[in-house]
């Protein structure tokens, strides 16, 4: 293969193909083309969920689970996390994870989904359902699962960020000023 077709040659992306161009393509109608905006929701769904009738409904299964856990010795960022009370937690998380699907995701199905997902466990925490009984953690498990994982880890970052700029405030609610104190008047 010359260097040419190389340079023509075409990446496979799952159910689609973006012909790679040369910056020396003098063809007419080539040098530029649009890139189409997806969501990485879309993919994710595709390839994660071709074999299961609704995904929503089925129960969590940890040792199915792909996701790779830390080894028990290690520390993790969580430890050094000032602490919120887990339902003012809960309740942040969820503001923030919608207002991200919000703005990244154009198809609103994913949000109203995972709007969803939050009022079906909350109903049946309610109900007293056993695997609904600690409501934070069982709206994090179906939350995850309802979002993907790009929206997931964004909103983590963003619930990071939010937390650390929480426990920069005086307790009057405004935030520290950059100045060093002067402990010589005190």
């Amino acid at each position: 293969m010359d260097q040419r077709e190389l340079e023509n040659a075409q990446f496979e992306i799952p159910g689609r193909e973006v012909p790679v161009l040369g910056i020396g393509d003098d063809r007419p109608g080539q040098g530029l083309f649009q890139v189409e905006r997806y969501s990485c929701r879309q993919d994710l769904f595709q390839n994660t969920h071709k074999n299961f009738s609704d995904p929503f409904t089925s129960l969590y299964n940890p040792a199915t689970s792909t996701r790779k856990r830390a080894p028990s010795g290690t520390s993790q960022a969580k430890t050094n996390r000032p602490k919120l009370s887990s339902k003012m937690h809960l309740m942040v998380f969820i503001k923030i994870i919608l207002k991200c699907l919000e703005t990244d995701d154009p198809d609103p199905s994913v949000r109203l989904n995972a709007k969803r997902v939050i009022a079906e466990c909350t109903k049946k925490n309610r109900e007293g359902h056993p695997d609904y009984t600690p409501l934070e953690e069982a709206i994090e498990r179906r939350l995850r699962f309802a979002v993907d994982d790009c929206h997931w880890n964004r909103a983590q970052t963003l619930m990071d960020h939010y937390i650390m700029m929480h426990s920069l405030k005086q307790p009057s609610g405004k935030p520290f000023k950059n100045k060093q104190p002067n402990f010589a008047q005190v």
